[in-house]
């Protein structure tokens, strides 16, 4: 087949499906398509070189056929639908402060019920096998570092130490099931379930670190925790103790203001006050000078004045019988 019988069958193979379906809402974008004819007719045709109807080919780009091909062709056409987002990928579990992760166990031993009789067991190869971590069920391994951790714990701090048991064993829970929640983020449910057991556990370690400290600090050494000290709950006091205390700040506020004004004008009174004292003391010493006196003396005569005080005198007054009436007898 020559080609232009190729590139006419090609267009009109392409013309009756395009102007049937995409043609009506491919006329709004001809103005915006910005590409280059060849690149684009390449992704749809081939090569230049290979195919020998990519040059019969029309590539104006302002014809409504290309423009409805190149509409067809775009991937990101979506009426009404938003394409999901997949949520930031999480490396790290925020709401716990674990500092460790749990460390690989070795295989090749056995199983924590099996402990003890490792002479038994070492004589037979199959039988040191099977009792081994490597061959051990899910059950088994998770009792086999559950009765480890409680161990550890015990040779810490006592046997009576039934809440660091308790905070050991959720540590190890909440460590295991941090993996699985940062792969698995769609999960919900056993994120809810992880941070129960790491509210649990805070709960837990306030508790202890209210009994006693050294062993609190001493847990969070052993288990790499970190602590965050808890704030102080604020108690609603409801909204009459807050218009109370409202009125009272206004009151002490306008109380405020008072004192400032009377602390202006006590400043203002007291400049005045000494201006005035100023002139009068100029006054007194223009009076010294006119009449040839000094000023010791007027200090000698406040002396004398102090020691000699002013007599009072003391007028006595006698004090008048009352005149009887006589009464007049009848």
């Amino acid at each position: 087949m020559s080609a232009p019988l190729t590139a006419e069958l090609f267009s009109v193979a392409f013309k009756r499906l395009i102007f049937k379906k995409y043609v009506p809402s491919a006329f709004p974008c001809v103005n915006g398509i910005q590409l280059n004819h060849e690149a684009t007719f390449s992704s749809f045709v081939g090569s230049k070189d290979n195919n020998a109807s990519f040059k019969w080919l029309n590539t104006d780009l302002q014809t409504p056929f290309l423009a409805a091909q190149l509409y067809m062709y775009n991937s990101s056409r979506e009426y009404g639908h938003k394409r999901p987002q997949k949520p930031p990928k999480v490396t790290f579990f925020q709401y716990s402060g674990d500092l460790r992760k749990i460390p690989e166990i070795d295989p090749t031993k056995l199983v924590y019920t099996y402990q003890g009789l490792e002479k038994e067991i070492s004589q037979n190869e199959t039988i040191q096998k099977l009792s081994s971590l490597e061959y051990a069920t899910g059950d088994e391994k998770a009792n086999h570092k559950r009765e480890l951790v409680i161990d550890r714990i015990v040779q810490l701090f006592g046997p009576n130490s039934e809440i660091e048991q308790e905070i050991a064993l959720l540590t190890l829970g909440i460590r295991q099931m941090i993996p699985y929640c940062i792969s698995q983020r769609q999960d919900k449910g056993n994120k809810i379930y992880l941070l129960k057991r790491i509210f649990r556990r805070r709960r837990l370690l306030t508790r202890l670190r209210e009994l006693d400290h050294e062993r609190f600090e001493w847990l969070l050494r052993e288990l790499k925790i970190r602590y965050v000290l808890p704030r102080d709950r604020e108690e609603y006091k409801g909204w009459k103790y807050n218009l109370r205390m409202s009125t009272q700040n206004e009151a002490v506020a306008k109380q405020r203001e008072k004192l400032e004004k009377l602390k202006e004008k006590f400043e203002a009174e007291k400049n005045k006050f000494f201006e005035k004292k100023a002139q009068v003391l100029s006054e007194i010493q223009n009076d010294l000078e006119k009449f040839g006196l000094s000023r010791d003396f007027l200090d000698q005569l406040q002396v004398v004045e102090k020691q000699e005080p002013v007599k009072e005198v003391k007028i006595k007054v006698e004090k008048e019988e009352p005149v009887k009436a006589s009464k007049k007898k009848r």
